[in-house]
């Protein structure tokens, strides 16, 4: 998953900065972080992606989305845009409808 913001401008550097730092804004990244480590364990154990999972599939859809509201609150140095391509990366290895 890719958490870094590829640009090398201001806003971009202060992303990068605020992702490989611990500035108090850690936590959104590690629950994202957490979220996929889960995904990758299911697939692991299971074969399959968690969103090929007739259980599990909708509540991780459902876990991207309420964590993607989260992005439109205090993300200090982080750029939420940047997360979101993130989600929506995520999302997609794992074959979860975001949509």
């Amino acid at each position: 998953m890719q958490l870094e913001a590829k640009r090398k401008e201001g806003w971009a550097n202060r992303h990068n900065f605020a992702v490989d730092h611990q500035n108090g804004t850690e936590n959104v990244i590690n629950i994202l972080r957490a979220i996929e480590a889960y995904a990758c364990e299911h697939h692991r154990q299971h074969g399959r992606t968690v969103g090929n999972d007739y259980f599990f599939g909708p509540i991780f859809e459902d876990m991207l989305s309420n964590f993607r509201q989260l992005l439109s609150g205090d993300l200090g140095r982080l750029d939420g845009g940047t997360i979101d391509s993130a989600v929506f990366q995520l999302a997609k290895e794992h074959d979860l409808d975001l949509e």
